[in-house]
């Protein structure tokens, strides 16, 4: 099904260069209840207002609602869409959505609040507490895991602190603190328990749920959106109702759900010391300092960065079927929400790298709202080629960095496009190209999302790039799974089968990753190249080493099962015995 957006058109322009849809001009009618909260004439905040339609249009979302607030007050809300295409129900300015990994910052925040009273130290031993998981997990984790490595997202690797992975799922290690400290063995319960009761209740935020409600009846259950994922077979949205029908609970790493004016409660909350002390707020929203003393692009739960000297914090959400984002301006007591009820906003973008002008809306948000926003050039999607190269090439260091920044976002956007609605393709590599032009420097610094830019794009024109994106990843001297298994898949596609092989085999060996799905993903990918090159014996030891760490991960059996039958297949149409293990895995 198609959904309508509720923008009017009054005329029409020139195609983008890289093949943007024509975006109308005119600002779309802003859904305000009754009962919401207070909004500002989208007239008033007419560019805004614009790119925000003209992005949801070009992702052709379901429905979204955003909110700008100063000082935990309301300023201006936008809305559009439906929460329910059936129904025809709109989205309204309180309608309450999935809000993802935006939960890992309530887990970070009782963490805090826990270490302020004492009942626990960021500096624990993870050891120190019940463990949730499969055990054989966490054989291949270091015993000096601490608190604080697992909310900074470095507890992966051979020693903890040392690398920044941004790995959701480990948040959840962090259970067994909520069940000691509650006595609750049920974790699940443990964590939506303490979530309650020491930030929910004493702040108010009756919107905010840690679990989808079980009875029909229950007043939040009618206001809960609909998420839509598109059918790429029917070409077409249809309804996840995951959420409704598995009653989904909440954990550390995501699952909350909430609202617009709920979250602006919430990081009022964090200014004005009602959760916490100055001291943990600054500490959890200030990049956290890795072993060897540079920074990581994540504090403790938030992203955080600086743009020319002013900080911000942010973080945002991906569910199958939705999204989210939270962005806070902390001199100017200046926030941002946004929320979808498709994935495709953050989906399209690879934001766990730490760059918050990747993301349109956000970028849109800074330039019309904050102080710093004068210091974002404004990106013009419908300029031709020629103007907008030139106009960039023109910028000054700084804000051609922010202009680099919303056009790697860009060119990502129109890639997902590109490949989910099958448009025309070539507009997402024209404009990666036009980067390479600008400034080759660029690509010589370590830029993950450049590195899944040119992964998505997969063009041979882009191997000398790649190759200048991989040397700064060496450079950097630490392992990222993701990283590695971008860069190996790149070469795959593009013929360089020996650079695939080099990084996948370096990624397989790498202490402290075994259970990580991209290293997992890529000890099959490693041994299907192996067995096509006709080395049995390296493919077998591949996938031996893919089923076992599958295994250790806690994947089904039946997975482990299907990918032994496979070795065994592939090793059985060379001619060779396919019944018995390969001897040593590492």
């Amino acid at each position: 099904m198609r959904f309508a957006v509720l923008i009017c058109s009054t005329h029409r322009r020139s195609l983008l260069f890289f093949g943007f849809w024509a975006a109308c001009l005119t600002a779309p009618a802003v859904a305000r209840p009754a009962d919401s909260a207070p909004s500002t004439d989208c007239s008033s905040q007419r560019p805004f207002c614009a790119a925000i339609a003209r992005y949801a249009k070009q992702l052709r979302l379901p429905g979204y609602a955003l909110a700008v607030a100063r000082d935990g007050r309301i300023v201006y809300t936008q809305t559009e869409g439906f929460a329910d295409s059936e129904r025809r129900t709109p989205i309204r300015t309180d309608s309450i959505f999935p809000i993802a990994s935006i939960t890992k910052t309530f887990t970070a925040a009782l963490m805090m609040r826990y270490a302020e009273a004492g009942r626990i130290g960021l500096d624990d031993y993870l050891t120190g507490y019940p463990q949730f998981a499969n055990a054989a997990a966490w054989l291949y984790n270091s015993p000096d895991i601490r608190i604080r490595h697992v909310i900074s997202q470095t507890s992966e690797g051979a020693k903890p602190g040392a690398v920044f992975s941004y790995n959701g799922n480990r948040f959840n290690a962090v259970y067994g603190v909520f069940a000691k400290l509650s006595g609750d063995t049920d974790y699940a319960r443990a964590f939506a328990g303490e979530v309650h009761a020491q930030i929910l209740a004493p702040l108010g935020m009756h919107d905010t749920l840690t679990a989808f409600p079980g009875a029909a009846a229950d007043a939040h259950a009618a206001r809960i959106v609909t998420p839509y994922r598109y059918d790429t077979q029917q070409h077409a949205f249809v309804a996840d109702n995951d959420l409704k029908t598995g009653h989904r609970l909440a954990y550390p790493n995501s699952g909350m759900l909430s609202t617009l004016a709920d979250l602006v409660r919430y990081i009022a909350a964090l200014d004005r010391g009602e959760l916490m002390r100055a001291a943990s707020v600054e500490e959890m929203t200030t990049p956290f300092r890795l072993n060897r003393g540079a920074s990581s692009p994540y504090g403790l739960g938030w992203f955080s960065e600086e743009w020319n000297g002013t900080k911000i914090y942010w973080v945002y959400g991906l569910g199958p079927s939705y999204c989210s984002f939270l962005l806070h301006v902390p001199s100017e007591k200046l926030s941002f929400v946004f929320f979808a009820n498709n994935d495709a906003p953050t989906a399209a973008l690879r934001l766990n790298y730490g760059n918050a002008l990747q993301f349109p809306p956000a970028a849109a948000f800074l330039r019309q709202f904050a102080a710093l926003g004068r210091t974002i050039p404004a990106i013009d999607p419908m300029a031709d080629a020629r103007t907008l190269e030139s106009t960039i090439a023109r910028l000054p260091a700084a804000a051609r960095q922010a202009a680099f920044a919303q056009l790697t976002g860009v060119a990502l956007t129109q890639r997902y496009t590109e490949k989910t609605y099958e448009e025309r393709p070539g507009g997402a590599l024209a404009l990666a190209a036009m980067l390479r032009r600008i400034d080759p420097g660029y690509f010589r610094a370590l830029r993950p999302e450049l590195i899944a830019l040119a992964l998505e794009l997969a063009d041979p024109s882009l191997t000398d790039a790649m190759d200048d994106l991989g040397s700064a990843y060496a450079a950097a001297g630490a392992i990222d799974p993701r990283i590695s298994q971008y860069l190996a898949n790149f070469y795959a596609q593009v013929g360089a089968e020996t650079r695939a092989i080099d990084y996948r085999a370096a990624l397989i060996a790498a202490p402290g990753y075994e259970t990580n799905e991209a290293t997992i993903a890529s000890a099959f990918a490693l041994g299907d190249q192996y067995f096509h090159r006709g080395d049995i014996a390296a493919g077998r030891n591949a996938y031996w080493i893919g089923i076992r760490d599958a295994t250790a991960a806690g994947w089904s059996a039946e997975f482990a099962n299907t990918k032994r039958q496979r070795m065994n297949e592939l090793s059985g149409a060379k001619g060779v015995r396919a019944d018995s293990p390969p001897g040593q895995p590492r």
